[in-house]
């Protein structure tokens, strides 16, 4: 009576092929659907421009980039509508701005959720609580948008810099239906002179 061998259709050897091909094939999906969702936020996002303002030259530039401050930046909660609970740092806020003098914004409402409705001029910014100190009554919060820096092109970090200080460079900003905010380009002296590549 001969009997016979049960073989399995994969042996161990095939499942770690497997498991392999399926970690690649993450390790290449997760960044391909980082850069489609910039390259989707960047062609279709609204489009604002944000002026910038000095800020402490001495870490202005870090090496090939340039940080970048803004008037929706630094906000005293006693100023706006916000959230009754205090806000602290690494809390996820929703910041209403709304321009002032052209592209100056100013900030007039923080919440803990997005709002469900803007008039039109209004624009919804996602921002992380970098910094909050004062008392409940009056609580300044240094807010994060994720704008805070760019890649400068090489030769131009000295224009950039003295554009910043003369108060004539701003932001050109994609922000998507989520509140999610991406540097587009730049404006100096009016003119659009910088366009951030989609790769």
């Amino acid at each position: 009576m001969s009997t016979a061998t049960q073989t399995h259709p994969m042996t161990p050897r095939w499942w770690i092929l497997v498991a392999g091909i399926g970690i690649l094939l993450i390790q290449i999906a997760v960044p391909g659907f980082m850069i489609l969702d910039r390259i989707s936020l960047l062609t279709s996002g609204r489009e604002i421009t944000i002026k910038t303002q000095p800020r402490d030259p001495r870490d202005m530039f870090k090496g090939d980039y340039v940080v970048l401050n803004y008037p929706i930046t630094q906000i005293d909660t006693a100023g706006v509508t916000a959230p009754e609970e205090t806000l602290y740092k690494g809390d996820e806020v929703y910041a209403v701005i709304v321009p002032k003098d052209g592209d100056a914004w100013s900030v007039i409402s923080l919440g803990r959720e997005k709002p469900d409705q803007v008039t039109g001029e209004q624009v919804v910014l996602m921002a992380r609580v970098e910094k909050a100190y004062g008392d409940k009554d009056s609580r300044k919060v240094t807010l994060h948008y994720g704008i805070e820096s760019y890649y400068i092109p090489e030769g131009t970090g000295k224009a950039l810099e003295d554009k910043v200080r003369d108060g004539s460079l701003s932001v050109i900003v994609a922000v998507s239906d989520a509140g999610l905010a991406a540097i587009k380009g730049l404006v100096i002296d009016g003119e659009r002179v910088y366009d951030e590549p989609l790769f």
